[in-house]
């Protein structure tokens, strides 16, 4: 069982800082080791609302008199400095104004009417994603002029529309944090129902597993194309807020089981604005790891983390910049068996760069770039299907030269029609690439020769892979008001594609006279092309009770070159419903409730499986092959045709029930409570059937040709209670409890019992014989989670902030050897029933100084201590007993390792950082 190791914060680098997991061969991939509608809805775009992937918030609020009657024609204007120009709107005849599609910032509202009061409300915070309100704003009669009356808008404790889980965090926030990683996504991991997994799919969400995420950067999509993994980083210094949705989201929102993660990047403004920043980790700053089975010794490693941000005005109110530039080197020096030691360096270049115009009134136009290339000379093995070495005779195989990372480009259009109709159109590209040769650059990979009667490798790694990855995607989105309804239409397409060359080389020694030696080429693009349609109301029937409801369909299709070797999911039907009523006195409490089907996008992975057409090739020699004129005994060579065309499978869904109670507990903190059920519907890959005509068929696990394989399960049950601060004070806090179960026979994309990154291709379900036993307890299932994070900001300058976490252990198995390849592991026992792992605790600390340096210059010391107490706990058990099988089917040969951990939680370590402003 081949050990991933997870990220230890900042205090050494690990497999996950690669953008693209080791592959396995195509042969152990396969063995298991690793419409109508829509054309009817496109017809309706010009005469209907519209809406998309947000990166701005709303803002509404009723006007009444002092006899609580509404007030329609009460002027309201909106103006701050992330805005260019003011908004201004007229209360209808309900008394209610919305202002939509405001960039995320801090805002004055001036609400006027002739023969009132004016009413002035300060720093009014609009969030990414959010729907502000003001609730009731009661104007005063003028008897004689007076005045306004300047309010200081408090936080809005109660959603009074949504039914989303999740939060957002804006920069001031999200900087007081102690993350492990200075990057906008590892802050998924302080939200209810988001657990870090330690087995290489970094966060896992609601039962999901970490390929089940989709990502956003300024509403493009960046989620990595191939396997679903985390797509573009950016570092926090670019991001001015992120929300993170984990379920109970309406129709707009689709392409994942687990959670979606929305950032913005910062806009510029009317000043010119200069923040330079630096931050450093290293071994003389950590504490010892603790070393897994499998792991190389590692020491002397840094993280040298620099960079700045520049903004400001090219024309005042009307074009805005941003340019934003972090160059991040990693190294550390691994150990290799027998071959001394070896620097592994890599060197990330970030960046990103805005430009926002605002041509006419109430039109807006916003081109947003960013990326993340690197390189990096990489000390670890490429075929993670293989145990580590336990000699080396030299370093090569385990030395590669590698290139990886993203750009994205976006485009933006918004057009206020009136005060009742919001249109946007968005253009994206998103640029991938990964890049792996021998260290030497050799024209053809070096062949890597594994003695496996000693665990010897010599030779070379053994690979050459060139790949690159396109996602274009169109959207069409708009927001329409009519009276208490906020309705919704929206149109998005997106075509996923990656052309891979991929050429392999290595020779098994088996035994004594008998090797194998497996050659393969891949050279094909191939796609994954999504069309999707949503439409959905919001409707405020009453002050106290808001219904939403919508549905949204959508269609994917697997493909290869000139469609060569096509598989269509058709009619993703995905319908939602959520209810809120509000009890009491308006704001202080609710009860909510909602319904929701959701479907996966799938990663290239599985048709870079099938359908780019491969040559792979398999000899086998009574002699050693690498001496001069050894012919082969025998051959094998696989056929590379697609497979046909399967009706009606369909991709990875669930359904979605939610409900709760939430009370505000005056102005400042909110009691919750919410119980969420997740139950999968459907899933989708492939099995392994010798026996029969198509010996890798593929579709729905339990139906057609897979009917020799259990239908998929999982379920997701949890109870969730949440305590939080809101508003901008001094002191802000939140802390999660949460009691869950996950059970079922799949884990998800992410094969969670072998850790290997291999979406649709799970190693524990492809042959008949895995059948019994494989349902219980999922690797996923942690009982009791508690979270707690906040800061507080001192008078004298002084900063603290802290994250802690405390969560029950994971389930273990009892795996035994397949009859069909050692790899392809059974359950012994009942899944999930032989114990489970050590309960988890961590503990971190954020201090930030703040020095005045002039009147228009600051500065800010940073110091973060992660994993305090160092507890480097067993994360991550190897539970196979047993490696192989003997004529009779007995299990024999036990795993001398059965038990032992494969990974560690990471050990204490500081991270120091300086940031000057200008």
């Amino acid at each position: 069982m081949r050990h991933c190791s997870p990220t230890a914060g900042e205090s050494r680098l690990t497999a996950s800082y690669s953008s693209t997991p080791n592959p396995h061969s195509r042969l152990a991939l396969l063995l298991g080791i690793s419409t109508p509608p829509f054309l009817l809805l496109l017809l309706l775009v010009p005469l209907a609302p519209l809406s998309a992937q947000t990166v701005r918030g709303h803002l509404t609020g009723r006007v009444v008199d002092d006899q609580t009657i509404p007030l329609s024609g009460v002027h309201v204007t909106v103006g701050g400095p992330s805005l260019q120009g003011v908004r201004e709107v007229l209360t209808n005849e309900a008394g209610v104004f919305r202002v939509l599609e405001l960039p995320i910032g801090s805002y004055t509202v001036e609400i006027t009417h002739i023969g009132y009061r004016q009413v002035i409300y300060e720093d009014v915070r609009i969030g990414l994603g959010r729907v502000r309100t003001l609730g009731d704003v009661q104007l005063e009669t003028e008897a004689v002029e007076l005045s306004p009356l300047r309010v200081v808008a408090a936080a809005p404790a109660i959603d009074p529309v949504s039914t989303a889980i999740g939060s957002g965090l804006d920069a001031s926030q999200f900087e007081q944090l102690p993350i492990s990683r200075r990057d906008y996504q590892s802050i998924i991991k302080i939200l209810p129902h988001a657990n870090e997994s330690f087995v290489g799919d970094a966060v896992a969400i609601g039962g999901s597993t970490g390929l089940e995420n989709t990502y956003y950067v300024d509403g493009a999509n960046v989620t990595d194309l191939t396997f679903g993994a985390r797509g573009t980083r950016l570092p926090w210094n670019f991001i001015e807020s992120v929300r993170i949705r984990t379920g109970g989201y309406q129709a707009e929102y689709g392409k994942a089981l687990g959670g979606i993660v929305d950032a913005v990047t910062y806009s510029g403004g009317n000043e010119v604005e200069l923040d330079v920043f630096g931050f450093f980790s290293g071994s003389a700053l950590a504490d010892t790891p603790r070393q897994g089975l499998d792991d190389m010794r590692a020491d002397d490693f840094s993280t040298v983390d620099v960079g700045f941000r520049l903004s400001g005005p090219l024309v005042r109110d009307r074009l805005w910049y941003v340019a934003a530039y972090n160059p991040r080197i990693e190294s550390i020096d691994r150990e290799l068996v027998d071959q001394g030691v070896h620097e592994d360096k890599q060197t990330i270049h970030a960046f990103a760069g805005k430009i926002t115009w605002l041509p006419f009134t109430n039109t807006d136009v916003e081109l947003s770039v960013f990326g993340d290339p690197s390189t990096r000379d990489a000390v670890e093995q490429y075929f993670g299907s293989l145990s580590a070495p336990s000699h080396l005779e030299n370093p090569e195989p385990l030395l590669t030269s590698r290139t990886s990372g993203a750009t994205t480009a976006s485009l933006r259009f918004r057009q206020q029609i009136g005060p009742l109709v919001a249109v946007q159109a968005d253009l994206s590209r998103y640029w991938g690439s990964l890049s792996v040769a021998p260290i030497d650059d050799s024209s053809t990979p070096s062949q890597l020769f594994v003695d496996l009667t000693s665990n010897t490798w010599s030779g070379g790694p053994g690979v050459r892979e060139e790949s690159t990855t396109h996602r274009t995607a169109a959207r069409l989105n708009s927001t329409f008001l009519l009276g208490q309804h906020t309705a919704k239409l929206g149109i998005e397409y997106e075509d996923n594609r990656s052309d891979y060359d991929l050429n392999t080389d290595f020779v098994l020694r088996l035994d004594s006279e008998f090797y194998q030696q497996q050659r393969e080429n891949t050279a094909a693009p191939h796609h994954n092309r999504v069309p999707a349609v949503f439409v959905q109301d919001s409707w405020q029937i009453t002050p106290r009770f808001a219904l939403n409801a919508g549905i949204r369909w959508s269609r994917q299709q697997l493909e290869g070159d000139g469609g060569a070797g096509v598989q269509t999911f058709p009619d993703q039907w995905q319908p939602r419903l959520g209810a809120v009523y509000q009890l009491g006195r308006l704001g202080t409490q609710r009860v909510f409730a909602s319904y929701g089907r959701y479907y996966q996008q799938l990663p290239l992975y599985f048709s870079q499986l099938f359908y780019a057409p491969f040559a792979l090739r398999l000899d086998w020699f009574s002699e050693d092959p690498r001496e001069p004129g050894v012919q082969p005994d025998s051959s094998l060579n696989l056929p590379s045709d697609p497979p046909s065309e399967v009706d009606g499978i369909r991709v990875e869904h669930f359904d979605e029930f939610t409900g709760g109670y939430e009370r505000a507990l005056g102005r400042d903190y909110v009691l919750g409570t919410r119980v969420v059920y997740r139950v999968l519907r459907d899933a989708f890959g492939y099995g392994v059937n010798f026996a029969a005509d198509n010996p890798f068929p593929i579709g729905n696990f339990g139906e057609g040709e897979l009917d020799f394989l259990p239908k998929a399960t999982r379920t997701y049950s949890a109870l969730e209670l949440t305590m939080r601060r809101a508003g901008t004070h001094r002191l802000q806090g939140f802390i999660s409890y949460v009691l869950s179960r996950t059970q079922g026979n799949y884990t998800g994309l992410f094969p969670s019992d072998q850790g290997v990154m291999a979406p649709n291709n799970n190693p524990s379900n492809k042959f008949e014989e895995q059948g019994p036993n494989s349902t219980g307890l999922l690797p996923n299932d942690r009982t009791h989670v508690l979270k707690l994070s906040g800061s507080y900001e001192f008078s004298f300058g002084l900063t603290a902030g802290t994250f802690f976490t405390v969560q029950s252990g994971t389930p273990l198995n009892e795996f035994g050897a397949g009859s069909a390849c050692p790899f392809c592991y059974v359950f012994l026992v009942e899944r999930g029933s032989a114990g489970r792992s050590s309960t988890l605790w961590d503990l971190n600390f954020s201090f930030a100084y703040d020095v005045h340096l002039g009147s228009r210059s600051n500065g800010r010391l940073f110091l973060d201590i992660l994993h305090v107490g160092s507890p480097r706990t067993s994360a991550w058990t190897d539970q196979v007993r047993y490696l192989s099988q003997d004529a009779e089917g007995n299990q024999i040969n036990p795993n001398p390792n059965f038990g032992g951990t494969l990974a560690f939680q990471p050990p204490m370590a500081a991270r120091l950082g300086i940031q000057l402003s200008f």
